[in-house]
């Protein structure tokens, strides 16, 4: 039998939201490359410890309604560090 081996697709990652529910909304990425881990931050320093996951599909209660600048930062096994946004 043949093996074959071929270089990876380039790294990459993008982010989607669903609303979830009263001020509450789920995060789910959409990532490329083989990761050592994922660092979420939703932009809610009012909502304290909860305002960073390092789940990779969060669900998150916003503190109160507006705009919020969401990011995930992925560290790639290789490659630079990515970060990916959602307002």
């Amino acid at each position: 039998d043949d093996f074959y081996i071929r270089e990876a697709a380039p790294n990459s990652v993008d982010i989607f939201a669903n609303c979830s529910g009263n001020l509450s909304a789920s995060f789910n990425p959409s990532i490329q490359g083989c990761i050592n881990s994922l660092t979420w931050n939703f932009g809610d320093p009012a909502s304290g410890s909860a305002n960073t996951s390092n789940e990779t599909n969060p669900s998150h209660q916003f503190s109160a309604g507006g705009n919020y600048l969401i990011t995930l930062t992925v560290d790639f096994i290789t490659g630079a560090d990515m970060i990916a946004s959602l307002r």
